[in-house]
């Protein structure tokens, strides 16, 4: 069993998450994908996307789709939402329909529908419906601009479905049955409920034959399930090393009943976040792989196709030089017929020819062919050609049905190839260039690097980010580091108030030294200065002024100096809840070999930064064949610091 939908629990959940982070959030941006639809969202938490799929999911996260797309629902929200202050999120009633309240210059309401053939509607603040993923007419509703907004059918308020669960439950043929079709659960809560209850091994008995006592135990149990899933924690059930399902509560059930691994907890946003990315990348690699055989079939069909093309070519090609080869050696007799056939055509008429003139056994009158018996072969001669150039039509032909028969081999060789690289690419896995599913950790907005010691570093990537290391992430203790070239990037160096060596010092510098325009420049070496963050203000003297990004330093100044080269490398972690990923990481030769699987090592040189990206990525893929599309293009461009030479590239063992 795969879950693929958000359950009740889930969404209950996630009400209280989505009201907690983006509650008077800001949508800066609307998108959409072949399956959802995003909102880019300006909140409390920091930028962050909301991914709403209709029938499926409704969940924040930190991972961009591998294409966007702009549709009608799109462009209509953009028009109508984007800036829009988010006021709440409510569930209606107790059913898996999400209520987003948005405020501009007027009110508008977005409905999430994770109801199976749900929609994705924008309403007015008269619930009139405006737009939806869809529009469809049905028996009991509706969904066409102009109507009232009508949620599906069957659904109930809270206190009408929370007070009358012990009645709806005994309607059940059987207790299992009882709590997923009367009380609307999927069956691992079911089996959950029963577990905790002490009924498991009763789950297929007649409700009505089970004590009163039980019956309250379950309602007790399902309630004590709806408190745990407002915590906001998740767990990842796994089955054989692979996730089937995730819950927003304990699965006692199958840590302990079933025997499952069972990783948790951890913040839901995160599960939510990392388990329908991969079921996203699992139905891209479905869709690719389906394409792919598709493609092999026809590939297959085409080279069968070519193959029976080329033996004909070979065939017709054999036929005319043979023809050329027994007109040479019968010259005279060609002669011989070509003037015959011609004498007799203007005295007595084509149909005499056969008749009169030796070695000729039938005409073509419409065609102007005559066709002669040599060799015992019957072979044709156009009769308004001289001997020489009817013979020498034949080694034309042969020649060109030769040159069409090594094309069709040619043809036959590319397409071999190509059919080969994709059955090779459908044993190894499917290739796509997506982000694979990992978790975006807070520092990873900012260049940032580990140090030999594990200390980290963080750079600025422009003034807003400088003064934000500065005022947000910098402390007493903390090592400021700065190259000595105006607007480079600020470093900090986190030292946890642990003594710092000269050389994690001098790794944290490469940032601000690599990332600086001394790179563009195309400097060696570069000087830096550090000090300890108590020494920087940004208090301005008296009278002065300090831009954004500028900062006093006070005492004594140390300094270093760096060389201009960077080494590039990719890193394998492993995370209970979000598997085994890959990062790109940066930093001197001796830090990053120690962390990554392969890594290069640049200078400031004459290939762009696209090209630079190029390169690199492409040499991580053909020596990494088996991680093909866990390392993204983007993610290698990001950390080009500008035109490059690549030095080398290495992998470790």
């Amino acid at each position: 069993m795969l879950k693929k939908t958000m359950d009740i629990l889930d969404i209950y959940a996630s009400i209280n998450i989505l009201n907690k982070s983006l509650k008077n959030g800001i949508i800066d941006n609307i998108y959409g994908t072949r399956y959802y639809w995003i909102l880019k969202i300006h909140s409390a938490i920091g930028k962050i996307l909301l991914k709403i799929e209709p029938g499926v999911r409704i969940h924040l996260s930190r991972v961009e789709p591998e294409k966007k797309v702009l549709d009608k629902l799109t462009l209509y929200l953009r028009k109508t939402i984007r800036r829009a202050r988010i006021d709440s999120f409510n569930q209606l009633g107790w059913e898996r329909i999400v209520e987003i309240s948005l405020r501009t210059s007027r009110n508008y309401i977005l409905i999430a529908e994770i109801v199976p053939r749900g929609v994705l509607v924008i309403l007015d603040n008269e619930r009139k419906i405006l737009y939806s993923s869809r529009f469809v007419e049905m028996k009991d509703r509706a969904i066409k601009i102009g109507k009232t907004y009508v949620p599906p059918p069957g659904g109930l308020d809270r206190d009408t479905y929370f007070n009358s669960l012990h009645d709806r439950i005994l309607r059940g043929k059987d207790l299992v049955r009882g709590i997923v079709k009367e009380w609307g659960l999927p069956g691992y809560i079911a089996e959950e409920i029963l577990y905790r209850a002490g009924l498991i091994d009763m789950k297929n008995a007649d409700p009505r034959s089970v004590s009163s006592s039980d019956v309250e135990k379950i309602v007790e149990i399902y309630l004590k399930l709806v408190n745990e899933a407002s915590i906001g924690e998740g767990y990842v059930v796994n089955f054989d090393n692979e996730q089937k399902l995730y819950t927003c509560y304990n699965p006692l059930v199958y840590r302990e009943y079933y025997d499952a691994e069972v990783y948790g907890p951890q913040p839901l946003i995160d599960v939510l976040d990392s388990y329908y990315t991969l079921l996203e990348n699992m139905r891209i690699d479905e869709e690719i792989a389906k394409l792919k055989n598709t493609e092999i079939i026809k590939l297959k069909k085409s080279v069968e196709d070519t193959k029976r093309l080329v033996e004909e070519y070979r065939s017709k090609q054999y036929d005319y030089w043979e023809n050329y080869i027994i007109l040479s050696r019968n010259y005279v007799y060609v002669v011989e017929a070509l003037e015959c056939a011609n004498r007799v055509r203007e005295e007595n008429g084509w149909d005499k020819i056969v008749e009169l003139c030796r070695n000729i056994v039938n005409v073509e009158k419409d065609k102007g062919l005559i066709y002669v018996k040599l060799d015992n072969k019957i072979i044709s001669l156009d009769i308004r050609l001289d001997a020489s150039k009817n013979i020498n039509m034949y080694m034309i032909k042969a020649g060109e049905y030769r040159s069409k028969a090594e094309k069709g081999l040619e043809t036959i060789n590319e397409l071999e190839s190509r059919l080969t690289m994709l059955e090779k690419t459908n044993m190894l896995g499917t290739y796509r260039e997506t982000t694979v599913v990992k978790p975006r950790l807070w520092f990873e907005k900012y260049h940032w690097l580990f140090t030999r010691n594990g200390l980290l570093a963080i750079g600025g990537r422009n003034a807003d980010q400088n003064e934000s290391i500065v005022k947000k992430h910098m402390e007493p203790q903390d090592i400021f580091i700065h190259a000595d070239i105006q607007g480079a990037p600020v470093v900090v160096l986190k030292t946890g108030s642990r003594d710092v060596s000269v050389e994690d010092i001098g790794d944290a510098a490469i940032i601000t030294v690599c990332y600086s325009k001394a790179w563009r420049a195309g400097f060696g070496y570069l000087d830096f200065y550090w000090v300890k963050g108590e020494q920087v203000s940004k208090k301005a003297p008296s009278g002065e002024y300090l831009g954004k990004g500028a900062f006093m330093i006070y005492g004594e100044r140390k300094y270093g100096r760096c060389e201009l080269k960077l080494a590039l490398g990719v890193e394998k972690l492993d995370d209970p809840i979000y598997g085994t990923y890959f990062r790109v990481i940066i930093g001197s030769e001796e830090t990053v070999s120690r962390r990554s699987i392969i890594y290069a090592v640049l200078t400031p040189g004459d290939l762009s930064i696209e090209k630079t990206a190029q390169h690199i990525h492409r040499f991580f893929m053909e020596k990494l064949e088996v991680f093909k599309g866990y390392v993204n293009l983007n993610e290698v461009l990001d950390k080009i610091p500008g035109p490059s030479r690549i030095l080398e590239v290495k992998t470790v063992n």
